[in-house]
């Protein structure tokens, strides 16, 4: 069973967060200061503590100072924490270095909370560097992607080079290139739409494939702005190839 911990000093939020959580799968603990959350952690682990920043007796900057602490002296894992508040930007600026963290304003609906608690899960992905699936190779003139195709995964190049094409009137446009470094399939996965182009290896090339559902789901969990201006470039990125020729 998973320990949740709850620490507000607004009474009336403790009943609606114990009802986000099923008893069955979850044991809600709540408290109603810093000082009195502490004071919990050092009895018992938690997997996951909501916390609020302005509180009695001890806020959240410094409930979060100490139990980081005492889980370094415990050399235990650091428990994941969201912050929920009135006041995100100031609490943020009071501190450079935020570990297992997210944040969420308040007031917040359910869905919210559970996507951050979802971010949590997930680390964000770096397309610097991923290290999510096994590499693959595409020799030159092999075909990563189909005009047309369903996307379900995205691809980051490790090395080499592709280039974008699309068909007009039977005659084939080349429309760009991908090279090292860079992403190729993303823009059909965030509008739902079939691929508009075609991608092909113009030379030895190495790729990670990035599971769509893993780039949806921390899209997800963004604000809504940003979701709808990654939708509204893609379409128009789409628009624009469809002009192409």
């Amino acid at each position: 069973m998973k320990k949740i911990l709850f620490v507000d000093d607004e009474k009336d939020l403790h009943p609606l967060i114990q009802s986000y959580f099923p008893k069955e799968t979850y044991r809600t603990v709540c408290a109603f200061d810093g000082l009195e959350g502490i004071q919990k952690c050092r009895n018992e682990d938690f997997d996951l503590i909501i916390l609020d920043y302005k509180m009695p007796k001890m806020d959240g900057l410094k409930f979060y100072q100490q139990l980081r602490d005492i889980q370094e002296a415990k050399k235990v894992e650091h428990t994941p924490i969201i912050f929920v508040s009135g006041s995100i930007d100031e609490l943020k600026s009071k501190n450079s270095k935020w570990f297992k963290c997210e944040f969420l304003n308040k007031p917040f609906e359910k869905s919210e909370l559970f996507q951050k608690i979802h971010v949590l899960k997930e680390p964000p992905i770096k397309t610097q560097s991923p290290k999510l699936e096994a590499k693959m190779i595409l020799n030159p003139g092999e075909e990563l992607i189909q005009q047309g195709q369903d996307i379900q995964s995205i691809y980051y190049v490790v090395s080499g080079k592709l280039e974008c094409s699309t068909m007009r009137d039977g005659k084939r446009i080349v429309t760009g290139e991908v090279s090292p470094g860079e992403l190729v399939g993303q823009m059909a996965l965030i509008t739902g739409s079939k691929c508009p182009i075609s991608v092909t290896a113009t030379e030895k090339s190495e790729l990670i494939p990035i599971p769509g559902e893993k780039i949806m789901a921390i899209v997800d969990a963004q604000p809504k702005w940003i979701k709808l201006m990654l939708e509204s470039l893609s379409k128009r990125l789409n628009e624009t190839i469809k002009r192409v020729g």
